[in-house]
């Protein structure tokens, strides 16, 4: 049998997510610690958008650190910065200047209803 995991995939895979997965299911305070910040929220308003240019920006991330290259900072090191950094602020970017006006947009075109009871 070939496992599709190993090193230290498996051990986040099987221990460390489940694990995580127990302390929100039971209330505990180091999740509600971790996850109910205001930098975390952020991060969850914004998901869509960085959903949709996570991809993007790895391509422009590794064509930027193979050419501004800190040789005291590790390759992968500087394209997961540099991955992050692009990444978020183009999230941000798309979240208030597209997305916002969008959804404004589209309730002004298409406005809630209630079905009405008969």
């Amino acid at each position: 049998m070939v496992l599709a995991y190993s090193g230290l995939d498996l051990v986040l895979c099987s221990v460390i997510f489940p694990l995580l997965v127990i302390f929100l299911a039971t209330g505990c305070s180091l999740g509600e610690a971790l996850f109910s910040n205001r930098a975390v929220h952020y991060a969850g308003v914004i998901s869509y958008s960085l959903y949709l240019s996570h991809y993007l920006f790895l391509g422009i991330s590794y064509r930027l650190v193979s050419a501004i290259n800190i040789g005291w900072l590790g390759q992968h090191v500087q394209l997961c910065i540099f991955e992050v950094l692009l990444t978020f602020m183009a999230s941000m970017a798309l979240y208030h200047f597209v997305e916002v006006p969008g959804k404004r947009l589209m309730s002004l075109r298409y406005p809630k209803t209630t079905p009405q009871l008969r």
